[in-house]
């Protein structure tokens, strides 16, 4: 359970992609096999504030896990960690040139075309433009994908 937890907040901390403007939410829901087990869980990501001096954006996360109760973090991001909406489509339209694949994929938040990136670890990110940014991903016993979104101020 907790190396799941650690595994999601990782995908979301240093490259995460939005807009971004406060109200921006992006819910997600999965699977992952922990010890043997396979257990749904959902992911709710939403921008809930912005320090203009600073130049960062309040990030609340607040993941559900099946037969747990849920866990709220909040934290302070860097605006320059999120990319625009211009940023994204641009990721898409060079899509090959920045080592991804053009791919269509439909997931419970409607049908996206995305950027299809991997890593080493043989996990798979669908990227797209909608708030954060994230599609769909998995990786060896789990996977995750987007539910509904919706555009903050």
């Amino acid at each position: 359970m907790k190396s799941t937890i650690c595994l999601l907040s990782l995908l979301f901390c240093g490259h995460a992609f939005a807009y971004p403007g406060i109200g921006d939410v992006a819910d997600y829901s999965g699977t992952a096999v922990i010890m043997g087990q396979e257990v749904q869980f959902e992911k709710r990501i939403e921008l809930i504030d912005f320090d203009a001096a600073a130049n960062k954006f309040k990030k609340l996360e607040i993941y559900k896990q099946e037969g747990s109760r849920p866990t709220t973090e909040e934290s302070w991001v860097s605006a320059d960690e999120f990319m625009s909406k211009q940023e994204q489509e641009h990721m898409l339209a060079d899509c090959a040139g920045q080592g991804g694949t053009l791919e269509a994929v439909t997931v419970n938040a409607g049908q996206f075309l995305t950027c299809r990136f991997s890593n080493d670890e043989g996990e798979f990110y669908n990227m797209g433009v909608v708030p954060f940014g994230l599609i769909k991903v998995s990786g060896e016993g789990w996977t995750m994908q987007l539910d509904h979104f919706s555009q903050g101020r």
